[in-house]
């Protein structure tokens, strides 16, 4: 097997855990993994399993633009030379906002490597337990035992791999699902809903300056049942990286109100402008009354743009496929009257509405708006242009149709120039079985 492309893919895996997409590669085959849980704290949100630290290219990573990735560096720094099989990697809650990454590495894939080597670590503290022992330093948490290595930012995330060992191991914890060993064997990483990770995994992706992005369809977004799988693929031309869920019951979550909907092609694309920080959007049923006439919207959107000093502003956004109000100038929302006729949120109405095109447009500040849509403009700068085609460009990534999207905009600064990275998640339904798509063009390194 190409090194190289291993590599990429391996890699990828734990960069959409905490958010960031790198190279990938479609390499598909997989060596024996990782299929005991005894070490994974009960409330894991995603696991993959790495088959082999060499799979790992550590100088590629943006050091700045990976939060919590200390334990990761250790386990470069200190224990790669003595690596030579599986581990596993989970993502958890800790508290009530609080998230960290665990890696669990099995005795038989690290029989060499001892914790002596943390003696010269500031600060180092130990604490022992029936089954292990505890070292935390100023950077990183590692517990042993009789059968792994535990590394975490997280020092109550290592001690509740402790504890869980001392209960007898993470498998009962697991039990309702029963394919999950199956799973991290065959597939590149796993997501997981349970009642205690409710909601949560809608923080992953995208992102938005590090940050996840506030939008009010967040409920919705990776919302699934029980376990799923994903892998990764690479886009036909490269430009893309591309991560692909199985299929999945939608009607176990709360975007059942889709499930006799049908996908459309992305409303979105006239505002995929350098200016655009992220947008939303979802299928949603609602009517419009103005002026004595009714029209119907297909698609629900809201957007958040740059504005005046680099502020952000949203907007909501309306769509129809079919039929247009023409209101060419803003108009006060309480001429308006609005039906939302599914079980989406109904979103709030600004102030203001204007129509462009297929769109009706509800701001708070008009005057914002006018300057982001200056932007939307036939004619462009070279370097205007060159960003909106990149935009378009990574949209092939995703589904020609689909349900639901969410998508976000870094702007990316080299010593040469400023370009956009674009990166999304697109929700597509299939008779009633839901699939999601993830990616993210490629930075030029």
């Amino acid at each position: 097997m190409n090194r190289d492309r291993k590599i990429h893919k391996e890699y990828l895996k734990i960069l959409f855990i905490i958010g960031v997409l790198l190279i990938i590669s479609n390499c598909t085959n997989k060596s024996k993994g990782i299929n005991k849980l005894e070490a994974i704290p009960a409330n894991a949100m995603i696991l993959a399993s790495i088959d082999n630290i060499a799979s790992l290219n550590f100088s590629l990573m943006e050091m700045q633009q990976l939060p919590n990735l200390k334990s990761l560096q250790f386990l470069f720094e200190n224990i790669e030379n003595h690596l030579n099989g599986d581990f596993l990697i989970s993502f958890h809650p800790i508290g009530a906002k609080d998230f960290h990454w665990l890696i669990s590495i099995p005795r038989t894939s690290a029989e060499s490597w001892h914790p002596s080597v943390l003696s010269k670590e500031k600060n180092l503290k130990r604490r022992s337990y029936s089954v292990g022992t505890i070292w935390n330093t100023e950077s990183i948490s590692l517990g042993q035992t009789a059968n792994y290595l535990l590394l975490s930012t997280s020092s109550i995330l290592t001690e509740e791999s402790i504890r869980q060992i001392e209960k007898g191991g993470g498998q009962d914890s697991y039990k309702s699902f029963e394919d999950l060993p199956y799973k991290l064997l065959n597939n590149d990483f796993i997501t997981i809903s349970n009642d205690d990770n409710a909601n949560n995994l809608s923080i992953f992706y995208p992102f938005y300056r590090k940050k996840r992005i506030n939008d009010i369809l967040r409920k919705y977004r990776l919302d699934q049942n029980t376990s799923l799988s994903w892998n990764f693929l690479e886009a036909g031309d490269s430009s893309s990286f591309i991560a692909l869920s199985d299929e999945f019951d939608i009607s176990k979550t709360s975007l059942d109100f889709l499930k006799h909907s049908l996908p459309v092609s992305f409303p979105g694309w006239k505002w995929m402008v350098p200016e655009l920080n992220w947008g939303a959007w979802i299928i949603s049923d609602s009517e419009f009354s103005f002026n004595n006439k009714t029209i119907s919207s297909q698609v629900f959107g809201e957007l958040c743009f740059k504005g005046n000093r680099n502020k952000s502003w949203k907007a909501n956004v309306y769509y129809s496929k079919h039929e247009k109000l023409l209101i060419p100038n803003w108009t006060s929302s309480n001429k308006f009257e609005i039906k939302h006729l599914d079980q989406v949120s109904n979103p709030s109405v600004d102030q203001y509405f204007k129509s462009f095109g297929p769109f009706l447009v509800s701001v708070i500040d008009s005057n914002q708006f006018n300057r982001y849509a200056s932007f939307l403009e036939v004619v462009r700068t070279d370097t205007q242009e060159k960003q909106y085609q990149e935009a378009i460009h990574w949209l092939q990534s995703q589904p020609a149709e689909a349900n639901a999207w969410w998508v976000s905009n870094t702007m990316i600064k080299n010593s040469v120039e400023t370009t956009s990275q674009w990166q999304g998640l697109s929700l597509q339904i299939l008779n009633g079985n839901g699939i999601w798509c993830a990616s993210s063009a490629k930075q030029n390194h």
